[in-house]
């Protein structure tokens, strides 16, 4: 067998799994959103994973009958659109949190 003469480190990546929960809430109802994400030691952040719950009047709902609720409020493609700017508010509040600048425009941030 062949003796190994040197071990050199090629490179090195160093990644923090991370879950943040965030409770978005309107006059209607309050979606609970945790995010799951991978930081790495430049903080930038890698979003694996998402997933929301609902409630109403700080008691947790079934997602299927909250989903039909607000579907024969609204409609199938009001839920899915609520659904999905929720999970982008969360997806931007964990990148904020691990944004080494922020950067602003107008006094807005835009990350």
């Amino acid at each position: 067998m062949k003796r190994l003469a040197n071990i050199k480190l090629h490179d090195h990546y160093e990644f923090t799994s991370v879950q943040s929960t965030y409770d978005i809430v309107d006059q209607f109802c309050t979606a609970r959103v945790t995010i799951y994400a991978m930081v790495d030691s430049n903080n930038a952040v890698d979003i694996n994973d998402s997933e929301v719950s609902f409630l109403l009047n700080d008691k947790r709902c079934k997602y299927n009958g909250f989903k039909d609720l607000y579907i024969s409020l609204y409609s199938e493609y009001d839920f899915h659109i609520w659904c999905d700017e929720c999970i982008k508010a969360g997806e931007n509040a964990v990148r904020r949190k691990y944004s080494k600048h922020n950067t602003t425009v107008k006094g807005q941030n835009i990350i």
